[in-house]
């Protein structure tokens, strides 16, 4: 997109909206999902859920997000929004005295990381950010489009907490046999469901008797250019 393409573009929305928009934008890239209603009324001191609702309507009107019903985090960022912000967020930025470095692994087998130097591609400097970056941290670079409406594109950089323990909705590394694949995960009674971000993919059903393991939760994506 031009920069007077962009600036057409953003003359459509109001200044609210606008905040709204970049808070959406910034949260998924730092969370691996996006705000609920409650959420984006706190940030805005907005006195109702209907009244947050209202400026979602606005935003997918506008061709900025997509609002799926009968969910808590329902909103999903189309292409539109990626093109105008994709270039100023997803980073940490890395803190005197805090910074760590995080090994980019390049090869995972048995559901584990091999940290092996010949499987580490590089290392990433990030900054520490309480629990959810630490030392155990490490970085895989994503393959593949089944992640795309999460905002996870290919050769996107994704940092795994292996000592976080998911959660119903997570974004999470998980090893099948001797594939790892990326997913969103929802648990449901007696069966694990990894859901991709991408309609054209199918959700993998697990049985808990199946063999499979969790490598860690997602907890950071970073995109370089």
């Amino acid at each position: 997109m031009s920069n007077s393409e962009q600036m057409n573009s953003n003359r459509d929305l109001t200044e609210r909206q606008k905040e709204i928009l970049k808070f959406i934008f910034n949260y998924l890239r730092a969370n691996g999902y996006p705000p609920t209603l409650r959420e984006i009324c706190s940030k805005f001191n907005i006195a109702s859920t209907y009244g947050a609702k209202r400026h979602l309507e606005a935003l997918s009107k506008k061709g900025y997000i997509k609002v799926e019903v009968n969910s808590s985090r329902a909103i999903k960022i189309l292409e539109k929004t990626f093109n105008e912000f994709e270039t100023t967020t997803g980073y940490l930025t890395p803190t005197v005295g805090t910074a760590l470095k995080v090994p980019i692994i390049g090869k995972i087998a048995a559901g584990s990381p091999i940290y092996a130097e010949e499987n580490i591609e590089e290392y990433l400097e990030i900054a520490k950010k309480g629990d959810r970056i630490s030392k155990d941290c490490f970085a895989l670079r994503v393959k593949g489009d089944s992640m795309i409406n999460a905002g996870i594109f290919q050769n996107d950089i994704v940092v795994i907490n292996p000592t976080l323990i998911p959660t119903h909705g997570d974004i999470v590394a998980a090893a099948i046999e001797d594939t790892v694949t990326l997913k969103r995960i929802l648990i449901e009674n007696d069966r694990i469901i990894l859901k991709s971000e991408n309609e054209n993919y199918k959700p993998i059903i697990l049985n808990k008797n199946q063999s499979f393991s969790i490598i860690g939760k997602m907890v950071l994506l970073v995109r370089t250019y």
